[in-house]
């Protein structure tokens, strides 16, 4: 387990993942069992504990600070003889800092549960258990099943999960044509598919729900796949295009990854769907309501033979595209046999198939749109809702916000043009002096912020205290009324 760097409770333990988040990590893996031994796992037990680096960051700040490549850089070596040393089958990045001095990639929200091939042996990133502590406790789960990841590629290899892929890319009309007679010769069993667009949309494309006219409807290529492991990428061009449409107004059955994103698009085009159409993002939230609903996040679930293709986008655009088809019809048989095992998959056949064959019929006629009144009533929620943040805050103990803004301060830029610049030498002394001034400027806002936190306690508590006495007499005005 490779973590970022000693907390305060690491620092003076001299030992990584100690205190509340080693707590966190220690409750997290302990609760997660060994099915080949079939005991529960130990974390001081069962795994090596090591940081990125191996002292304690000023303020406990790594990422984006001035210092980190250097601080990385320099403890590099100790990274390096630990893991040499130890030689692991396999190795959990725990965090993003973790992930990229392993990896070289960045985006553990993205990237996790994936296997990566480094010089080191397989790397397997999870969520650090800082980030479990901030709210997320939904995604402990996701922890121990990248756990039991870890383990099984420790055993087995990262071989014992690839899986052989026929993806058909740049194909010829000979090829297409070959695909769709198969499709129908196998019956026209669900037909999934996933369409690539101009770049700037691969975000909303398939990470989450987007208003149909946030990006462009420029179709570049359509993947479909019919059976596991099979995919084709086809050109969104003649003659493709008539084929295209011949197939999905044919299929029975279509299955898609947010619909609000494709099928429109498909439709501005001259599609027609003439079967009912399966949105399994909405499945699998129907199936998970607490989990992120981004493909390649779910892929790492449901598929765990796939690499982290979002990182093959860049390289080889058409297999990116093919894999998402291929992806989502393995996920999909997932989600359908797990919600069938509840007895839920008719009910969602129910609430959300079949009625939004009735909402795409909506789509094909259009809707009328008053654009003006439309953002006219954007800006006035909008408003309403900074109104009922500002009350909120307004109301919360100063003990409790946040020093300093989100994304911290904004440096103006300096006017200099027409100035003339001035070295300034000072004397040990005036340094002396002026530190000073500076330590005594700190405890004063220190001693402060103390003032003003007690006096938001006693505030605090003297209302407290209020509302238990008026709950006292109301209680007793209503044993009274009671008695009466």
């Amino acid at each position: 387990m490779v973590a970022e760097a000693l907390g305060e409770h690491e620092a003076r333990a001299g030992s990584p993942l100690v205190g509340p988040a080693g707590s966190t990590w220690d409750r997290i893996v302990g609760r997660t069992k060994d099915a080949e031994r079939g005991i529960q796992l130990d974390s001081n037990r069962d795994f090596l504990h090591a940081n990125v680096i191996n002292c304690r960051p000023p303020d406990n700040l790594l990422t984006k600070q001035p210092f980190e490549h250097e601080a990385i850089s320099h403890c590099s070596p100790y990274l390096d003889s630990t893991i040499a040393s130890f030689k692991p089958r396999c190795i959990i990045a725990l965090g993003n800092t973790a992930l990229r001095r392993l990896t070289g990639n960045w985006g553990i929200e993205q990237l996790r549960g994936y296997v990566f091939p480094t010089r080191y042996g397989p790397v397997v990133p999870t969520y650090h258990p800082s980030y479990i502590m901030r709210g997320k406790w939904n995604l402990a789960r996701v922890v121990q099943l990248d756990v039991s990841r870890a383990l099984e590629v420790a055993r087995k290899g990262p071989e014992s999960f690839l899986r052989d892929k026929t993806y058909v890319l740049s194909p010829s009309w000979g090829e297409v044509l070959a695909f769709v007679e198969e499709w129908r010769a196998a019956g026209r069993p669900p037909l999934a598919f996933d369409i690539e667009t101009p770049r700037d949309d691969e975000a909303a494309e398939h990470e989450e729900m987007v208003f149909e006219d946030a990006a462009s409807y420029t179709i570049l290529m359509v993947s479909l796949a019919f059976k596991p492991y099979h995919a084709i990428s086809i050109p969104w061009q003649e003659p493709f295009i008539g084929l295209l449409k011949e197939v999905f107004l044919e299929a029975p059955t279509t299955l898609v990854w947010n619909a609000a994103f494709d099928v429109p698009r498909l439709i501005a085009n001259g599609v027609h769907f003439g079967g009912a159409i399966i949105d399994d993002m909405l499945a699998w939230h129907w199936l998970e309501p607490a989990l992120p609903m981004g493909l390649k996040w779910v892929a790492t679930i449901l598929c765990p033979d796939m690499q982290p293709w979002k990182l093959e986008m860049q390289k080889n655009f058409q297999w990116y595209n093919a894999a998402d088809s291929d992806v989502l019809l393995r996920s999909h048989l997932e989600i359908q046999k797990s919600l069938e095992a509840q007895g839920r998959w008719a009910t969602f056949l129910r609430h959300f198939v079949h009625y939004g064959k009735l909402l795409n019929r909506m789509t094909e006629r259009g809707v009328t749109v008053d654009h003006e009144r439309r953002a006219a009533a954007r800006e006035y929620f909008g408003g309403r809702f900074k109104e009922a943040a500002a009350t909120a805050d307004a109301m919360a103990p100063a003990s409790v916000k946040l020093v300093h803004p989100k994304r911290g301060y904004k440096k103006e830029p300096q006017v200099t043009e027409g100035l003339v610049q001035i070295q300034v030498t000072l004397t040990e002394a005036e340094v002396e002096a002026l530190r000073k001034k500076n330590e005594r400027d700190r405890e004063k806002l220190q001693a402060e912020r103390e003032k003003a936190e007690r006096k938001a306690a006693r505030a605090e508590a003297k209302r407290a205290k209020d509302l238990a006495r008026e709950a006292r007499r109301a209680a007793k005005l209503a044993r009274q009324q009671q008695k009466a």
